[in-house]
């Protein structure tokens, strides 16, 4: 029993497009392929299955094997064709690759250049083949454009833009405005697009602003009262501010006190002019209630806030009161103010203060006898000098301790009635509140 031979191909393999595999078999014996040739190597370039059948020449016996060969497609880039370009470009590979050498040794799928050259660019898919494009890149220049800083002139001036020569065509963005210059006679934003003979532009913005000198106006003549506060304004804007006090703000408080003219100096970079005003200060009128004041009860005083006002506003103890005339008479205890207005719509305030003090009050005479009979004589109860109090409450009781009479302001009438009876003659008894004393004793009733 003969052995047969061993045939070993290897492994399946694969390469890229263009490429070639070299297949061996094992030395010794006789061949055939299934391409029909007859060597112990051959040569392959397409996609397939490979047999080959060896034979022991002595015993005759033999021994096969196959492997498979996969020729890959290669990946195809494209750079796209040669182009000229301002100022730079961006070369795009593709996407779908695994690795990316550029020329310059970047790994990215783009590519920024801004020089001029001869771009390479080597891309490798997940089979590990490769592709390589180039591109030739012609980078011509911007022209540079510089209208310099924005500029602040003032109203009257005229300012000129300049693109800079060199260019084959200059646009301001308005019809007509075609030269290498602009005059510019309003505020606003200005550009320009410059464009030289390769195609390439340049652009540049620059902002004018005309400013205007100050304009302070502090406006008519005003007439005021004394010892108001009045803000003077110049109604414009600048850059500093002088007052004819030497303050240096935008608005100026003034008080009042005496008749004059203000003015200020408004400065900016166009100029520095002046306004003044005439301020025309009316003293405030004259009131006065007197001093302070003493009356007694169930007296009254006449208070005067004098003539020739428009207007009078009187209040006691800072509430108003429904007077509005030049004089008001007065009895109540308490501070009286009044507010008076004049022509010139000024006005000013007095006060006074008025005190009440209880009135000397005559002594008052009880007498304790009387005789209510009807003849015309001693028939009430008389106590002398009780209308002078205000506040004069009886009460008379019997020996009992009822109450037969009482009054709260007592009129010198009692008639020795109770309930409408008369009361026996007898000794009755008597409590007299005057308010700030009170007595006590007995009156008789005779008949």
């Amino acid at each position: 029993i003969n052995t047969n031979p061993t045939v070993d191909l290897g492994v399946d393999t694969s390469t890229c497009g263009g490429g070639t595999v070299t297949l061996t078999a094992p030395g010794g014996y006789s061949y055939i392929w299934a391409t029909t040739e007859t060597l112990q190597q051959i040569t392959v370039d397409t996609s397939g299955t490979y047999y080959v059948t060896v034979t022991d020449t002595i015993s005759g016996c033999t021994g096969t094997d196959s492997i498979n060969v996969a020729i890959n497609t290669n990946p195809t880039v494209d750079l796209g064709v040669d182009t000229s370009t301002c100022g730079g470009i961006t070369l795009n590979a593709g996407t779908g690759y695994t690795t990316y050498i550029w020329i310059d040794g970047s790994s990215n799928q783009t590519l920024n250049v801004d020089t001029s050259n001869v771009y390479y660019v080597t891309v490798i898919d997940t089979n590990g083949c490769q592709a390589t494009d180039s591109i030739d890149v012609i980078i011509n220049e911007s022209p540079t454009v510089d209208l310099g800083a924005n500029q602040d002139v003032c109203e009257g001036e005229t300012v000129i833009l300049d693109a800079g020569a060199g260019g084959d065509s200059y646009d301001w963005g308005t019809p007509g405005d075609t030269l290498q210059t602009l005059t510019v006679t309003a505020s606003g934003t200005y550009s320009v697009i410059v464009t030289i003979g390769s195609g390439c532009t340049g652009t540049d913005v620059i902002n004018v602003a005309f400013t205007s000198a100050p304009d302070p106006n502090l406006g008519p003549e005003q007439a005021v009262c004394y010892g108001e506060t009045i803000t003077l304004d110049p109604g414009t804007s600048g850059d500093t501010y002088l007052w004819d006090d030497g303050t240096t703000l935008q608005t100026r408080d003034v008080t009042a006190t005496a008749t004059g003219t203000y003015s200020v100096t408004v400065s900016n970079a166009c100029g520095s002019p002046s306004d003044s005003v005439y301020i025309v200060v009316h003293p405030l009128p004259t009131v006065d209630l007197g001093p302070d004041t003493i009356i007694a009860e169930d007296s009254s005083i006449t208070l005067d806030a004098g003539a020739d006002f428009i207007s009078y506003i009187w209040s006691i103890d800072g509430i108003t009161i429904n007077d509005t005339t030049q004089t008001i008479t007065v009895s109540e205890e308490g501070t009286y103010s009044v507010t008076v207005t004049d022509n010139n719509g000024c006005s000013n305030t007095a006060q006074i203060k008025i005190t009440l003090i209880p009135r000397e009050m005559p002594e008052i005479i009880i007498y304790n006898t009387f005789t209510p009979n009807n003849d015309g004589d001693n028939d009430t109860w008389f106590i002398e000098n009780i209308e002078f109090y205000k506040h004069k409450h009886i009460e008379i009781y019997n020996r009992n301790g009822n109450l037969v009479f009482s009054a709260e302001y007592y009129q010198n009438d009692w008639d020795g009635k109770y309930n409408a009876q008369d009361l026996p003659a007898a000794t009755y008894y008597y409590i007299i509140d005057l308010g700030n004393e009170i007595y006590k004793g007995f009156v008789t009733i005779i008949r």
